[in-house]
């Protein structure tokens, strides 16, 4: 998967509608279908004109390209996970055209396998992380999390809590990540070898199942709020 997100400083023009990118788009669809067959310098130029036709339409928006089944490439248009342009993006979303050779998709989606990230320097496989949810004082609120992994580093809590993070928004999918989740803790596992009989107790998570517990506590919350 290919991800771009830019720094790029211009003045930008919030006449440009949705329909101007996708009229911009859909004259260079095939470019960046092939992008990447090509040279650096190609694919930089290509990066630098797509993300200056997409902050042109709304800032602080990015955009990854991914392969699909079936000889498709998926054109995902991000929020960068800040809630108030999810509607943005939607709405860019939706004005998409049909392309041939393209699924235009709103929000990150989740990664359905496990993976490794390197966050600045610290590589954490998901195999070997886990969760334990933790009791939140208002059951409709959002979800509170602590994810434990053997190899953490106290001294650097900060950089592994934003490498959760990502790890979250990978897990869960941007929309998931930032509506559901409300507080992300990060900690050392005490004792190992007790992994598997917490695991069995109900105590401890396999971070697999986060998206099944937030999706059941999604419609706990939402019960309660009906409700009330």
């Amino acid at each position: 998967m290919l991800v771009w997100q830019s720094q790029l400083l211009f003045m930008i023009d919030y006449t440009k509608s949705a329909k101007f990118f996708w009229d911009w788009f859909s004259g260079r669809q095939f470019e960046y279908y092939v992008i990447e067959s090509l040279d650096e310098s190609q694919q930089e130029n290509l990066i630098n004109q797509m993300l200056i036709q997409l902050q042109a339409y709304c800032a602080n928006l990015y955009f990854e390209i991914s392969k699909n089944l079936y000889g498709k490439q998926e054109l995902i248009i991000s929020a960068g996970g800040d809630p108030s342009l999810f509607n943005v993006v939607d709405s860019l979303v939706r004005a998409a055209p049909e392309f041939e050779k393209w699924n235009i998709i709103s929000l990150k989606p989740p990664v359905l396998e496990n993976f490794e990230m390197n966050y600045e320097g610290i590589v954490i496989n998901t195999e070997n992380l886990f969760f334990a949810p933790l009791k939140m004082k208002d059951p409709s609120s959002k979800i509170s999390l602590r994810l434990f992994l053997e190899n953490y580093k106290m001294e650097r809590k900060e950089d592994y809590l934003e490498a959760a993070w990502n790890i979250m928004d990978s897990m869960l999918g941007e929309r998931s990540c930032a509506e559901d989740i409300g507080y992300l803790d990060i900690e050392g596992i005490p004792n190992p070898q007790m992994i598997e009989f917490n695991i069995n107790s109900g105590a401890l998570f396999r971070i697999s199942e986060v998206r099944k517990y937030v999706e059941k506590n999604r419609l706990v919350s939402s019960q309660i709020n009906n409700v009330v």
